[in-house]
């Protein structure tokens, strides 16, 4: 069945006097990929042997950040979040972060402890990415905090989501806002392990 010469119908003549015609694109197409894995593998090495690079782009072209002001308002890490609020039929009530008890101490969201997800192909958990995410690490992305009511403090923030998921452990919209509290926090772990779970909850 992977021959080239495979005929969905045997009893086409015209069809079957190509198939040289046919095997010839094949093989040509062939080159074009394999050329291009190879520029692609000669780059990914390249990037991969980095390790900042940030400070490697400043090293090798100066010019491209030589102003501060630029390089202060460049963001290498651009973030995407949402607080789910955009989904319809979802309300201020969903959220139920109103009524939590104010403890002295604070809880936070711990994802892992709501439902167990070992493997889940939606998450991308076949990737080596993920199945080392445990060693990933990130900045903290405070530019997220803008998602969050004007005036919200973080502790008390995820004090509150931690108590929603008590509440609800498979609630999509609990687990996607205690991934956007560990973002701001600089945990990718933790903020992985929320994500994944929202996204296999998530309607």
């Amino acid at each position: 069945d992977d021959s080239v010469f495979n005929m969905k119908r045997p009893d086409d003549l015209p069809a079957f006097l190509d198939q040289e015609n046919r095997l010839d694109a094949v093989e040509v197409l062939q080159q074009r990929i394999l050329a291009r894995k190879a520029t692609l593998d000669s780059q990914m090495s390249v990037l991969n042997s980095i390790g900042d690079l940030e400070a490697w782009l400043h090293k090798s072209n100066p010019d491209c950040m030589s102003n501060i002001k630029v390089r202060e308002g460049f963001d290498f890490y651009a973030s995407v979040a949402t607080d789910g609020s955009y989904r319809k039929g979802v309300n201020q009530k969903d959220y139920l972060l109103d009524g939590i008890p104010d403890e002295d101490k604070k809880r936070v969201p711990d994802c892992k402890k709501t439902f167990p997800l070992e493997f889940s192909m939606y998450t991308f958990d076949h990737l080596s990415g993920m199945k080392n995410r445990k060693n990933l690490t990130q900045h903290q992305e405070k530019g997220l905090i803008k998602h969050l009511p004007p005036g919200t403090d973080l502790r008390k923030f995820g004090h509150q989501i931690s108590h929603g998921l008590m509440r609800n452990s498979t609630s999509w919209l609990h687990l996607n806002l205690a991934a956007i509290y560990w973002r701001v926090k600089g945990d990718a772990y933790n903020a992985l392990e929320c994500a994944r779970r929202a996204i296999v909850t998530a309607p």
